[in-house]
């Protein structure tokens, strides 16, 4: 589907190495939204899913999508995600529930290891940029 703010772009020769993302991401003129690292926690400060990426991250996205959505656009505008993870190794748990919020041409992407989170019961952080319309 055409978005008339972003456009993927995948160069030969810089293809992304999995499927929904994209090497390069054009946008247009207007509002970007720049959302904070978001994490597994409730509106009381409680780690959702603790023990259970798969878990933290499927909140995460929801909350990202409720963010984007109270901004008057939809994770199709997102234009570029990052995702922090403790474990490297949770990379093919992330991939089907990122493959899910964001089924056609995804956003650039970066999976980044990282020692440790602000808590130790999170296990991954995601932040995002949305071009809204």
């Amino acid at each position: 589907m055409n978005h008339p703010l972003r456009q993927s772009v995948n160069v030969p020769g810089a293809e992304p190495l999995y499927a929904n993302y994209s090497s390069s991401v054009v946008v247009s003129p207007g509002r970007l939204l720049f959302v904070s690292g978001q994490v597994a926690t409730d509106e009381n400060g409680t780690t959702i899913g603790a023990g259970d990426v798969k878990a933290q991250c499927e909140y995460v996205l929801e909350k990202i999508e409720k963010i984007v959505a109270y901004s008057g656009g939809k994770m199709s505008d997102v234009v570029q995600d990052r995702v922090y993870v403790t474990d490297h190794r949770s990379r093919s748990e992330v991939l089907p529930i990122r493959l899910k919020h964001f089924p056609n041409n995804g956003p650039t992407s970066c999976f980044i290891e990282v020692a440790s989170l602000a808590s130790p019961e999170w296990l991954i952080e995601i932040e995002i940029v949305a071009a809204l319309p």
